[in-house]
């Protein structure tokens, strides 16, 4: 699709959201973003508000009238198991409520930004016709009910309606919000002398990582690659040296500035199996242009 769109970018103000509306507008389509707070700088047009909050939503759509919906907005790991009724307020309740004001709005395209925490914990590789594995996290299994849920819309309603499974983010950007990105973030932190304690994980779980410029990457491509693709699962994640360990990742960054601070770890998480994203490089176009050097090279 080569056309300009507009296109809300639900948590546009947030992380992966900045690298999304700054390829779009790269890209000339015009994204506005529905956040709870505001862009930190003028370069695009942004509506604040809450997921869940479907009078605002409908307001919002209503005004904006777009062409498609990339949906960021949720609630990260971390959060999610000390508050699972929260959890499914956002990401299932809020989806739902993004989706029906799209729907109402007229808008046929909506992607929708998920997890390789659906496949639980795994070490082995996964692909999107992977089978659930029985250790999922609450923030896992919102996300994979958020998919299905995307699906039956599809189906009944003839959107175009894609989901991107994003592995593990690595950002030059400060983190808030409680999950593996702001864990990833206090290690690469590590870098200029401080000592660091990271929760909820442990040194030797395995993640593929992703750079938020490739994460942002994946997003937008499934929303504006045109129909007649195989699938509407696509799973996103970096090149094939972005597959480690926590302790791995720690060495790199020690590899970059010797004296970076020590790392210690608590908690457990589970592995996360090798990402395989051969259907979004065959069907989008994806290519991911960070290796893991780089990615934290920038990052610090």
């Amino acid at each position: 699709m080569t056309a300009a769109m507009r296109i809300i970018v639900t948590g546009g103000a947030g992380n992966i959201g900045c690298d999304v509306t700054r390829l779009l507008r790269e890209m000339g389509h015009e994204p506005v973003v529905y956040d709870l707070v505001a862009v930190d700088d003028d370069s695009g047009r942004c509506i604040q508000g809450d997921i869940r909050d479907r009078s605002a939503l409908a307001r919002a759509f209503d005004e904006v009238k777009p062409h498609g919906v990339i949906h960021l907005a949720g609630t990260l790991q971390f959060a999610c198991e000390s508050d699972p009724t929260g959890t499914v307020s956002i990401n299932v309740d809020g989806t739902a409520a993004v989706l029906d004001a799209a729907l109402r709005a007229g808008a046929n395209r909506f992607v929708l930004s998920s997890s390789a925490a659906v496949y639980g914990s795994t070490a082995e590789t996964v692909d999107e016709m992977s089978p659930v594995q029985a250790e999922i996290t609450v923030y896992g299994a919102s996300k994979l009910l958020a998919e299905r849920m995307l699906h039956r819309y599809a189906v009944l309603h003839g959107m175009t309606c894609r989901t991107v499974r994003l592995s593990t983010v690595v950002s030059p950007r400060r983190v808030a919000s409680p999950g593996v990105a702001a864990a990833v973030r206090a290690i690469l932190d590590s870098a200029t002398g401080a000592d660091v304690v990271v929760s909820g994980i442990a040194g030797h779980e395995l993640r593929h990582f992703v750079h938020v410029s490739d994460a942002a990457q994946g997003a937008v491509l499934a929303l504006v690659t045109g129909d007649g693709v195989e699938g509407d699962l696509f799973n996103i994640a970096g090149s094939d040296d972005a597959y480690l360990d926590f302790d791995e990742l720690v060495a790199l960054v020690r590899r970059a500035r010797p004296q970076a601070g020590r790392v210690s770890f608590a908690g457990a998480s589970g592995h996360r199996g090798r990402i395989d994203c051969a259907r979004a490089v065959r069907e989008l176009g994806y290519r991911p242009q960070y290796t893991m050097q780089r990615a934290i090279q920038e990052a610090i």
